[in-house]
Parts: C-alpha cells; structure tokens; sequence
C-alpha cells in the first residue's frame, strides 16, 4: 500500500486531519481525523513508501506496549477502513 499522495496531514488544535489537497471541492462531511498513533505511522509512510499490515503492526509495538496479536488485529482493521476511504492505495 501507499498513501494517497492527495490527502495531507493537517494538525489543528489537538486533532489530526488528512485533507484531500487533490480536488477543488472538499465534503466538509468527510474529513478524516487520525489519533495520535495513526497520524504517526501517516507520517512514517507519507513519502510514499510502500507499507503492509505488517509495516504497520512493527510500527506499533516498536512504539507503544501492544503485544504484537493485538497490533496486527489493529493495524489490519486501520488499513481496511483507509482503503475504504480512499486515503491509501494498493501498491
């Protein structure tokens, strides 16, 4: 996977957002916010480097205290919704 080079990560106030830059009108209805954690492994991979579920499960327990069942069941829920939405990509 890769991000959609469109979508940019904005920080306001205390929220992460990714804005679709790529298109003249933006849906105010459908603006993504990210936790602390998403928006961190968003910037870990936002130069387009190519990343997996696996990429993403290493990220989190290099990170944080997850046993690595756990991160896997997170990261792979994670990217299924940002495939959905648009803001990845498969490679």
């Amino acid at each position: 996977m890769k991000v959609n080079p469109h979508f940019k990560l904005h920080h306001v106030g205390d929220e992460h957002i990714l804005i679709n830059e790529g298109k003249q009108e933006v849906n105010f209805n459908h603006l993504i916010s990210l936790n602390d954690t998403a928006a961190g492994f968003w910037q870990e991979v936002a130069d387009g480097r190519e990343f997996d579920v696996e990429s993403f499960t290493n990220y989190l327990t290099d990170h944080y205290e997850v046993d690595r069942d756990t991160a896997a069941r997170d990261a792979g829920a994670s990217l299924s919704q940002w495939l959905e939405a648009g803001i990845v990509t498969q490679a």
